[in-house]
């Protein structure tokens, strides 16, 4: 019976050991490669946000101007035209951002989703390259994830995160069922945020449908399965970062860190756009970025450093091009770099 006992205790300890059983790792950034990105200037556009690439176009969100789409070519250095009037009719926008994912990966279209409208809206490339932009495609989005900052659809699931609602660390729905299963935060952060600060980014592999998960406010990635395992956890250089906060208003101040802004998955690589300068913190000739770029089990790879506070990013596989908007001064712009 002692020996019984002594059984169950050992095996009762071990379950619990193994509760968060991920592999964890430090990144240093030692392999930098040196960069000269091509700049383009849009004097126009005073609020960029987004950026997608297609062959020699980039098609780019501003949410200033009277148009908000704006399709760039880089063959011929100019925007060719902009489209997408602020409004509520059939064929306007209230705050589009682009949908990612294998069901709407279709090189010929480009899909977007309305936080603000709810509707999920797709357009054809051939269409808007030459200025025809009044057949776009409509679906409905629900407005239990309208207002994710990164939405992805695989298989008839939508993948994404909520800054307002912080019930864990990215979010899977079913849309044929209407369900929303939310995986819960890793142990590590849990000692920290006392429940603020812990908004994510996220980018999920288009085949595999592994997932990364970037913190906002802490230096920390995560890889999990496609069943919401975490696998690996990557800690990016040696001292932890974490949010101030106001504990009386339970609020995180603005001198707190920026640290993931953006995540990027090809079907080899995983792209992080990491800031590491203060959210209070004006654009000065001092302020860089760094995109840190992994294999697809978060081994590090290489760094690129750019010049610029940059706020959002695309990668094109096919033709090696990674594309940032970036804030020089005031003013906004585009950087072209061609990858690895």
């Amino acid at each position: 019976m002692k020996y019984l006992s002594l059984l169950i205790i050992v095996t009762a300890f071990w379950c619990c050991s193994r509760k968060e059983s991920a592999e964890k790792s430090v990144v240093r950034q030692e392999q930098i490669v040196e960069t000269k990105p091509v700049e383009i200037i849009l004097k126009d556009l005073f609020c960029l946000e987004q950026v997608c690439i297609k062959d020699s176009f980039l098609l780019l969100i501003d949410r200033c101007d009277s148009c908000m789409f704006h399709v760039y070519d880089m063959k011929r250095d100019s925007l060719v035209v902009s489209f997408g009037v602020r409004g509520q009719g059939p064929n306007d926008f209230l705050y589009p951002m682009f949908l990612s994912g294998t069901d709407v990966k279709d090189c010929d279209s480009v899909y977007c989703y309305d936080v603000n409208s709810r509707m999920i809206k797709s357009f054809a490339w051939k269409y808007i390259t030459s200025g025809k932009t009044s057949d776009m495609g409509r679906f409905d989005l629900s407005e239990k994830i309208a207002g994710s900052p990164d939405l992805t659809k695989i298989d008839e699931e939508y993948w994404g995160t909520l800054d307002y609602i912080q019930s864990g660390i990215y979010f899977k729905y079913a849309e044929y069922e209407d369900s929303l299963v939310w995986t819960a935060y890793p142990e590590s952060l849990l000692k920290y945020s006392q429940g603020l600060g812990l908004q994510s980014r996220i980018g999920v592999h288009p085949t595999r449908k592994t997932l990364v998960a970037g913190m906002r406010y802490y230096n920390k990635l995560f890889l999990y399965t496609s069943a919401g395992t975490l696998q690996r956890e990557v800690q990016i250089g040696y001292d932890d970062i974490f949010p101030v906060v106001d504990e009386k208003k339970k609020t995180v101040l603005e001198q707190s860190t920026l640290c993931c802004q953006a995540i990027r998955i090809t079907e080899n690589e995983v792209y992080v756009l990491y800031c590491g300068w203060p959210l209070n913190e004006a654009p000065n000739e001092k302020s860089t970025s760094r995109i840190l770029v992994f294999d697809q089990e978060l081994n590090y790879q290489r760094t690129y450093i750019l010049p610029y506070k940059a706020v959002s990013f695309a990668v094109d596989n096919d033709s090696r091009i990674l594309a940032y908007i970036g804030l020089k001064g005031e003013q906004f712009i585009v950087g072209i770099i061609q990858t690895m």
